[in-house]
């Protein structure tokens, strides 16, 4: 008979970069294989052949996102920002949850099963392949996160239910709101402030997919992660105020490349700057209650090579 306590997703956490991480929910936080059965012509009804894909790791998290007493955002949401910006970004994953099958899959139909071929989840060269920034207007603000990872079968992680600093101290934090926020837009050499805008989000899109090679170390996982197109876009609300049409004249974004146009989104201690933007021209619905204005916008760059402090939008990171 089994004795304890059931448990329950307050005992469970995740570690980015050895940094312990909050988070709301997780989605598919565990290794996905597919294994099915497949028809053949095989003198009868019955599954006699089966097939096994490749392991892989896609998960999704959301968090929130928080600053500590001295309202710098926490290392572990910086960890997050910084490896979106900069796909390149060394980012690892220990979890004190979840296992993995550390040999073939396939090899279990040659041999005894044993569970010591199991180890707690860890993941190496985990890249982001989304990251929305979100500041809702009431409320606070989350990092939506969608990223892949290759399992990591040298180095599993030791901790335990516990967290592994001494008590609590600098880690309690408080969480973003849009009170933390400010844009700035330099407009004919003059610095403009979004003093209107209710809700912003910024995200970061990673076309990333597992490199499957034949390999001498016969795994069923992928051996690299490779990268393809990155972008980086996102868009804010603001409140129509009642003047004149001179006023709303002037406060419109018809679109395009804004020349000397800089963008500033400022969120606690974090300053995102994109020298090069591109607008959609601005969405305004006519509707009973208060009019809002929608501005979406890209980041557009001089060259393509992405370098932490060089080609991304988070430099003071």
């Amino acid at each position: 008979m089994r004795y304890g306590s059931f448990d329950s997703g307050f005992l469970r956490t995740i570690y980015v970069n050895g940094l312990p991480l909050a988070v709301y929910s997780t989605s598919k936080f565990f290794i996905t294989q597919n294994a099915e059965p497949v028809d053949m012509v095989q003198g009868g009804g019955r599954s006699v052949v089966y097939k096994i894909d490749e392991k892989r790791f896609q998960a999704s998290l959301t968090i929130p996102l928080y600053v500590n007493s001295d309202g710098v955002i926490d290392d572990a949401c910086r960890e997050i920002i910084k490896a979106a910006d900069n796909p390149f970004y060394a980012l690892t994953i220990h979890s004190n949850f979840g296992v993995n099958l550390n040999t073939i899959t396939a090899l279990l139909y040659h041999q005894t099963f044993s569970t010591n071929e199991n180890q707690r989840l860890t993941l190496k060269s985990v890249t982001i392949k989304t990251l929305t920034i979100n500041v809702p207007n009431q409320g606070g603000a989350t990092l939506e996160v969608t990223l892949e990872g290759l399992p990591d079968p040298d180095n599993e992680n030791d901790y335990d239910y516990d967290l592994p600093i001494e008590g609590y101290q600098g880690y309690m934090g408080r969480q973003v709101s849009r009170a933390d926020t400010l844009v700035t837009m330099l407009q004919n050499s003059e610095l403009v402030y979004g003093d209107d805008i209710k809700e912003l989000s910024i995200t970061f899109n990673n076309t990333v997919e597992p490199l499957f090679l034949l390999s001498r170390e016969m795994i069923d996982w992928g051996s690299f992660l490779y990268l393809g197109s990155t972008k980086i876009s996102g868009s804010w609300s603001e409140a129509v105020r009642a003047e004149n049409w001179m006023d709303e004249r002037e406060t419109y974004h018809g679109g395009g490349y804004a020349f000397g146009n800089d963008l500033n989104i400022y969120i606690a201690d974090l300053q995102a700057t994109i020298l090069d933007v591109l607008y959609q021209p601005e969405e305004t619905e006519l509707a009973v209650g208060l009019l809002n204005k929608k501005t979406d916008w890209h980041a557009m760059f001089r060259h393509g090579s992405v370098e932490q402090g060089n080609n991304t939008i988070f430099e003071n990171i």
